[in-house]
């Protein structure tokens, strides 16, 4: 069952025994006909609101039971093989059916890696525009991008590393 429905039919419970607790804490200024009635108006009113809750729910199930079933139609493989089966006409046709599970599992497979390479081909250009950006940052004290300014750091060839990629990646942007 859904979470949030259960939730729903515990605040409906709560709500309705609190006005049954209300109606049974004045029926003593009122006749029996009229507790009665109004037990029963309530009790209509419960069955309303359970109905509808509960059929949202079965509506939900049925939905998610219909596409179920559809999928397992789908990617069950089936052979009809009639008495003519052996002609080379309506042989084709038994084999095709066989093979439609087989193309839509592949359809199914093929939109879920569509969808994995475009996430990944947004990512990348992301990354290329944050790259390309920083290359071309001009730093503050005038100097080009990817020089380093003090000579310890050119000393080092862990910089020398970093500033060779970044020469790199600025004649890859121009070209």
């Amino acid at each position: 069952m859904n979470v949030a429905k259960i939730q729903e039919v515990k605040e409906l419970n709560e709500t309705f025994y609190e006005l049954y607790g209300a109606l049974h804490e004045n029926a003593a200024h009122l006749t029996t006909k009229q507790v009665d009635f109004m037990g029963a108006k309530l009790y209509e009113l419960y069955r309303g609101e359970y109905a509808k809750i509960v059929h949202a729910l079965e509506l939900e199930n049925a939905r998610e039971e219909f596409t179920h079933r559809e999928r397992c139609a789908r990617m069950v493989p089936r052979v009809r093989r009639f008495l003519w089966f052996r002609r080379p006409d309506l042989g084709k046709y038994a084999l095709s059916r066989e093979n439609r599970a087989a193309s839509a599992i592949l359809d199914e497979i093929e939109a879920e890696t569509d969808a994995f390479f475009e996430r990944t081909e947004k990512l990348l250009d992301i990354a290329k525009e944050q790259q390309a950006d920083q290359i071309n940052k001009v730093p503050e004290n005038g100097e080009k991008s990817g020089d380093v300014s003090s000579d310890r750091a050119r000393k080092s060839p862990r910089k020398r590393e970093e500033r060779g990629k970044a020469n790199d990646n600025q004649k890859r942007v121009q070209t």
